[in-house]
Formats: structure tokens, sequence, C-alpha cells
């Protein structure tokens, strides 16, 4: 048999965490299948050593281009493959030569620029993924939530929409981190002090915005206690450069000198980053459901999706709780964010 995966987004966050350790798995299982991994053969490399059985097939066009559509069916099609696995929405297949089944992580991304594009266009983006989806022959839902929103959304029948949950990287299985560990994040990204972590992509349905906004005020509230002043908001995941509006949160809030953006971090350091942190946040309203899904599916596991508090530390209880608290809009004004700013205009030496 020969499955063809499309790699394409294999260096992005969280997706390309999924596709890099469903393909790691698949090579340390299965030596018989043929796999063909489609996209950058520089991307494999952040996988490790595969058995010879898996192949790399490299796509020249860019991904979004109509060229790099055309370009994966031909490959496809030239292989020969008896399936297709796309383990995202926005690599949409089209035409394929053989079957697909494709890996839905949420609804909110893919629906979230289709409630931007009004009339003929928004008809057109519901319409198009409602086909592409009816046309997978299966489909891999990361949780209870997803699925259900993909049937009710999209009329898509139960039995053709299998749970996979996403799994705990093996890495983080390893304890907690040593002296060694922290000394490392201390001189190669000088994190030294307390610190609030969210981890992964940054676009606007993560609600990426709304949790520095939240920051600030929890920063505003400490202050009035004396409590820890020198606690930041450490965000890892994609290159902040093509989300201008963070910085100007950021600013606009008050918290240039709190809020650090990390980029990408390799999964070995990120392990210790979770250990650290004091609370890990997750602002997303439907990756909160996702969470409880797997927290049901695996009752008694500590994985680093789990929001924590430590021993005597006087800060909210997850970031669930942290977030909850200021959910309502706020009529474009950041509670403590004028405050922040009036504070440190007068701290400033004349």
């Amino acid at each position: 048999m020969k499955i063809a995966i499309d790699i394409r987004r294999m260096t992005e966050f969280g997706v390309g965490t999924y596709i890099r350790n469903v393909v790691r798995t698949l090579g340390r299982l299965d030596y018989e299948t043929t796999y063909f991994l489609i996209g950058s053969p520089a991307k494999v490399k952040e996988i490790g050593p595969l058995p010879p059985n898996f192949h790399t097939v490299p796509l020249a066009e860019p991904e979004r281009s109509l060229k790099s559509f055309w370009e994966f069916r031909t490959v496809v099609k030239r292989l020969e493959c008896d399936l297709v696995h796309v383990p995202n929405l926005f690599s949409v297949p089209r035409a394929l030569p053989c079957p697909y089944v494709m890996t839905v992580h949420d609804m909110l991304d893919h629906l979230s620029r289709a409630r931007q594009q009004t009339g003929f266009w928004g008809a057109w983006h519901f319409q198009f993924t409602k086909r592409v989806l009816r046309g997978a022959a299966r489909i891999f839902a990361v949780s209870n939530f997803t699925k259900i929103e993909i049937e009710k959304l999209f009329g898509i029948p139960s039995d053709r929409i299998e749970v996979v949950y996403n799994a705990i990287d093996e890495r983080f299985l390893h304890g907690h981190a040593s002296a060694a560990d922290r000394q490392l994040i201390a001189e190669r990204y000088q994190v030294n002090y307390p610190f609030l972590l969210y981890a992964g992509r940054i676009s606007p349905h993560k609600n990426v915005v709304r949790m520095i906004e939240a920051f600030s005020a929890l920063k505003t509230e400490l202050e009035k206690d004396h409590a820890y002043p020198d606690l930041k908001l450490i965000i890892i995941g994609d290159d902040v450069s093509g989300n201008p509006d963070l910085r100007r949160t950021v600013i606009r809030s008050g918290v240039q000198n709190d809020v650090r953006f990390l980029g990408f971090v390799p999964i070995e350091v990120l392990r210790t980053f979770y250990d650290q942190a004091k609370i890990f946040v997750f602002p997303s309203g439907a990756s909160r459901k996702c969470i409880r899904d797997h927290a049901s599916a695996a009752p008694g596991s500590h994985g680093p999706a789990s929001a924590r508090k430590d021993e005597g530390a006087q800060l909210p209880a997850s970031g669930e709780v942290f977030l909850g608290e200021i959910r309502a809009p706020h009529h474009g004004r950041v509670p403590g964010s004028a405050e922040r700013r009036e504070r440190r205009s007068h701290s400033r030496p004349p």
C-alpha cells in the first residue's frame, strides 16, 4: 500500500507538531507500508531518522498557489498512491486521484475567515469546505467537541468521523526540569523570573490579543498588592512579525517590558518552559473544550495542556479562570492599562 502525507506545514507550531509526531510514530510502528512525505525535504529533518519505507517528495510551488494544488495532484497520481492524509483543514485537497482522509483540529480558524467574507465569497467558502469534508473517506477529529461541530455545521454523518485524541509527546514524560535545564533557559533566553506561558499558534481565533489585555489587568492588580513585580508573559509559537496587532496591543496595554515573544522553541527546551511556568494560559475557548475531552479520555494524566498553580502562589488557579474574569468587552479600553502607562510615565527620570 502507498500512502501520501502532506507535510507542507510541518515546521509550523501546533499543526506542525502534530504532523511531525504522526510521521515519527508511523516510522516506529510500520515498516511495510510505503509512505511518501510530500513537501520540503528540509522539513523532514525536524523528525529525525526514518526507516527506508519513507520517501520525501519535494514540491516546487508555494503552498497556497493554484499551481501548488495541481502539482500536489500530479505527484499523487504519478506515485500511484492508494490514500492521501491531509493533516489539517488549511491545505484542502482538490480532484485527487485516490481517496483521502483529513484531520480537523478545530473549526474556528477556518470559520473566522469565512465570517469576514460576506455575500458570494462567504457562501462559496462555506460550501467549498462542506464539499471537501464530505469528499473525505474519513475525518479524524482531535476531540468530541470538534466532531460535534463538524456534524452540526456541515451535516457530516457521525459514522464518518473518528475521534483520535492528540497524545502527549513522549519527551514531556522525562520528569521535571533539572538544574541544568533551568540554567539553559536562563542563559539562552535570559529567563530567570516567574512567568505565565502561552505556547501555540498566533492567530485571531486563539485569542492571544485578549490574553495580553488580561495579563495587563492582572499586573495592575498584583501591583496593588506589591506581589510578583517581575512577573512576565512568555509567548512561544509562530513568528510575531506577521501579526502587528499583537505588538500594538502590548504597547497599548502598557506591558511592553513584561511580554516576551520567543518564536519557535525546540521541543526539548519547550518542556522546561512548561515545567517552570507559574500558569499555562490557554485562551482559546474551543481548545479548552478539547482539553476537557482529553482529560476525560485519560483521567489522571498530567500534560502540558493543563494549567496549574504552584503551591503558595497567589495567582489564579488556571488560565481559564484568569481570562474568564475579563471576557466581557471593555469598549476599547483595557482595565488597568491607562493606570500602568500613567504610573510608568511618572516613574521615568526627568
